[in-house]
């Protein structure tokens, strides 16, 4: 049974955030990571994902919210004045990153990482594709949020801030999108350089033949080229692409960090500012991959709920994104378990064509082959897939101890650095990104599998027992003593051999659990498993049962008045819902044996 309790923990989290985030009459952006177009997001997100995201959480009708949620966000005022102080709080975060000249601004600033201490203020100023990708689903959420809210204002001037509001938040989505892109990559090199051989080495731990691998892959991926070649090859954003079909070449696709060096600029009818050169390298980063990844699927999600958030040219965007995506979903997944025999997904750590490795890139491609074989997946495959992340958490000791100065625990704590190939164009050293987000995303992932196991199931048990496991590893980590308790990162509480204890929140961490919570609801609200034994169980107990209730009416017993009617009514839902929900029927057919052994016992004693 899975353990975590989703509605208690966001209503939690509301609260703590709402505490220390709305101070003097004011929202209050800052945390670990400082203020940065990134950061201030996800502070925003912990709040506004889950009222967005999910039915029962929405805050932008007073009349509709509960009275758990109204006490969570007291802070913010009454129910009334929680959505009119969200508003405030949101317009100011677009203001703030809007530039005098109107156009959005998605720079990096202080997310950038450990070489970015003598960074200039040019390179500070990139744009980013973490900033591009939250800013998706922040604008979709203020959207949605302002269309809701909207409804129910009856002042004029609160009704023109929110449609300034939702124009904003329009403005900038449209931006992100055209950002996401001109930071699309498709590199291509010769199978017998350095990232070919990396590839290869990667595809053929198990001793197989790097030549006869290299043709096999190019097969399999014929169909993806032929798709890029005609469906993103001269589309908005898209640098050319030399050497795609050569036989002698291969290539990886997806997101680079940044505005890839000499995108073109996508033409648009929307007034979106400047559209600035890019200088990252033009080759896909897992991390930032998976990023675009979650963005795009959340843009998939709004726009084809009824209403529809978005324009028409944010729809045209949109669709150029989304063909990105497959492919990029297509290419990871024919990678990650290319093939005969063991995958090279379960061969962890992930070797990237750079040569870097490590258990995070395992889990990150985990997450894209989730993506793309969700819509039809193969029972086989989730049982693979879930010993990966298994694995995964034993490797990065979330389900095992960790002994001291165990280089296992990096990934947690101070996280592991990669660099931006093209930040130091600008002047200054190479800029570097870090991630830490080992125990959230591998959350995500193992509840996103348990998603898909549409039968009950030994394997679907051992993955609640591994979300259970990570949730408590993630609970460990949570502030105990701070203005932030209870919000995260605290990694010593799970880790006691780290060395520093942090004083601010990090709303990077924390975002990224509410996202877990999110997907647990959205896990929980969905269309429950089914077991061919419960299915054939409550077949065959609601024939025995209508046989024994035909029985007791035909002996006529003197009881059979309210307690036979009672019987009757409960037959009748059994029926009514043992092929659709045969777990619930069965419930009421053990009741009503129940109580039917009981008449039958009445009638035994009244003849007795």
């Amino acid at each position: 049974m899975l353990q975590i309790e989703p509605r208690q923990e966001i209503l939690g989290i509301w609260g703590r955030v709402a505490r220390i985030s709305y101070r003097d009459d004011m929202w209050v952006p800052g945390g670990r990571a400082r203020s940065n177009s990134i950061s201030d997001a996800e502070q925003l997100l912990c709040i506004l994902g889950p009222a967005t995201r999910l039915r029962d959480f929405r805050v932008d009708d007073p009349d509709e919210v509960g009275g758990d949620a109204e006490a969570a966000l007291s802070s913010l005022g009454t129910v009334i004045e929680v959505p009119q102080r969200l508003l405030e709080a949101l317009t100011d975060y677009l203001d703030r990153y809007t530039g005098a000249d109107g156009t959005p601004l998605f720079a990096g600033g202080s997310a950038f990482g450990a070489d970015s201490t003598t960074a200039t203020p040019e390179q500070q100023s990139q744009d980013v594709v973490d900033s591009f990708a939250v800013s998706v689903v922040l604008t979709l959420a203020i959207i949605d949020f302002a269309r809701g809210f909207r409804r129910k204002v009856r002042r004029p001037e609160v009704k023109k801030k929110v449609d300034e509001l939702a124009e904003k938040a329009s403005t900038r989505l449209t931006a992100a999108l055209i950002g996401l892109l001109r930071s699309f990559s498709v590199n291509v090199f010769r199978i017998d350089d350095r990232e070919g051989a990396q590839l290869l080495k990667t595809l053929t731990r198990d001793g197989h033949s790097t030549d006869r691998a290299a043709q096999s892959l190019h097969t399999a991926v014929d169909g993806i080229r032929a798709r890029l070649r005609d469906d993103v090859v001269g589309k908005p954003g898209m640098v050319p692409i030399a050497d795609l079909e050569d036989n002698g070449y291969l290539f990886e696709c997806g997101w680079s960090w940044g505005l890839v060096e000499q995108a073109p600029k996508v033409e648009t009818s929307v007034a979106v500012g400047v559209q600035r050169d890019g200088v990252a390298e033009n080759k896909p980063y897992l991390y930032f991959t998976t990023v675009a990844m979650e963005a795009i699927q959340e843009l998939t999600a709004k726009r084809t709920q009824p209403g529809g958030l978005l324009t028409e040219e944010q729809n045209r965007l949109a669709r150029h994104l989304e063909i990105r995506l497959e492919l990029t979903g297509a290419y990871w997944a024919t990678v990650a378990t290319f093939g005969p025999g063991r995958w090279p997904l379960e061969n962890a750590p992930w070797q990237t064509t750079d040569g870097l490795h490590t258990d995070y890139y395992t889990l990150l491609v985990t997450a894209l082959l989730l993506h793309h074989i969700a819509p039809r997946p193969a029972t086989a495959d989730l049982h693979r897939i879930a010993e990966v992340l298994d694995d995964l958490a034993e490797r990065s000791r979330i389900s095992l101890w960790a002994p001291p100065d165990d280089p296992a625990t990096v990934v947690h704590h101070p996280g592991i650095a990669f660099p931006l190939v093209g930040s130091e164009k600008l002047g200054g050293p190479r800029l570097s990104w870090i991630f830490a987000d080992m125990a959230p995303q591998l959350l995500k992932s193992t509840l996103n599998l348990i998603g898909l196991f549409d039968h009950t199931g030994d394997e679907r048990a051992k993955l609640l027992e591994l979300a259970d496991e990570i949730w408590n590893h993630l609970d460990h980590r949570r502030e105990r003593d701070a203005a932030w308790t209870g919000l995260w990162d605290q990694p010593i509480g799970a880790l006691p051999d780290v060395p520093v204890r942090h004083d601010e929140v990090s709303w990077y961490y924390t975002k990224r659990v509410v996202d877990c919570l999110v997907t647990a609801v959205q896990v929980i609200e969905g269309k429950p498993p089914e077991s061919e034994l419960v299915d054939r169980l409550a077949a065959d107990l609601l024939q025995m049962a209508n046989h024994r209730y035909s029985r007791e009416l035909l002996r006529g017993s003197p009881r059979t008045g309210n307690d036979m009617g009672r019987i009757r009514a409960g037959l009748e839902r059994a029926r009514q819902t043992h092929t659709t929900a045969p777990d619930i029927a069965l419930g009421y057919l053990f009741e009503a044996l129940r109580e039917l052994d009981r008449v039958a016992a009445a009638w035994q004693n009244d003849a007795g």
